[in-house]
């Protein structure tokens, strides 16, 4: 009786999940089609039977697996390829109950900046990237740190990444969230005579000199040997002796101003 009882249980409780699974996707699909500004563009005679296949196919998944929801949720607007349209985890909902997930203190690795060879030698050095600065060094180990100069959510001297050299002047590379715990492990490699250092599918840095205006240059312009393929970057370069494109991918800051200048 006991064992039947539990079956009842886990059955109902998988049912529910199904069942609010689907309706947190049938109001995303009803709030993008009457509230997106982009819908009527996006989805036309050409490409309304595809949009229409794949919200079929991504309820079919939710009936089977209705605990990765959020995935198949971001799946759909995914569809769009729009940066502006996504779906975001609401952080405060994950600071409540009782069994809150302690964070990870923060790691700090002192750096000398006098110290620091800014040569094209190595990895090591002062890095400029969209956001912010930080400085690679060199540790005893012989792998390198990158922490942070000034970058926005991180403190000074906080670890950003860490680098183990590979072959080729590419790295293995582990990146650090502003709480300090690691992400997934990537890619990187330097590019143009060691100037410019690439986070694989992610973002870039370009080596500091004495002229700000071309760092900033180099780093607007350079061509991503690995890009991120989503257009998160900005870009400003001349296409040709008629054509400048400027790409400006959000307004929270003032850096589309200085990448004009």
């Amino acid at each position: 009786m006991l064992i039947v009882c539990a079956l009842a249980c886990v059955s109902f409780i998988a049912q529910a999940q199904k069942s609010e699974s689907l309706k947190d996707f049938d109001y995303l699909v009803e709030k993008v089609k009457n509230d997106y500004p982009g819908y009527k563009d996006k989805v036309n005679n050409e490409t309304g039977a595809g949009l229409k296949q794949l919200e079929q196919e991504l309820r079919n998944r939710m009936i089977q697996y209705p605990d990765s929801c959020g995935k198949y949720l971001s799946l759909y607007t995914s569809w769009f390829k729009d940066n502006h349209l996504r779906v975001k985890r609401n952080r405060s909902s994950l600071n409540t109950g009782t069994s809150k997930r302690p964070a990870t203190p923060p790691n700090f690795y002192p750096i000398v900046l006098d110290s620091i060879a800014n040569s094209t030698q190595s990895i090591a050095g002062v890095w400029i990237g969209f956001r912010g600065k930080m400085a690679v060094a060199r540790k005893k180990d012989g792998s390198f740190v990158g922490v942070a100069i000034q970058y926005p959510n991180f403190k000074s001297n906080q670890v950003m990444f860490e680098f183990s050299k590979l072959e080729n002047n590419e790295f293995d590379a582990t990146p650090f969230n502003p709480a300090n715990s690691p992400d997934r492990k990537v890619k990187a490699s330097l590019h143009i005579g060691n100037k410019v250092l690439e986070i694989h599918d992610d973002t870039r840095f370009v080596r500091q000199t004495s002229d700000e205006v071309a760092d900033k240059a180099l780093l607007g312009s350079y061509p991503a040997e690995f890009p991120n393929g989503t257009n998160i970057y900005p870009v400003a370069t001349y296409l040709n002796d008629s054509t400048y494109y400027l790409r400006i991918t959000d307004f929270e800051s003032d850096y589309s101003n200085n990448i004009i200048i």
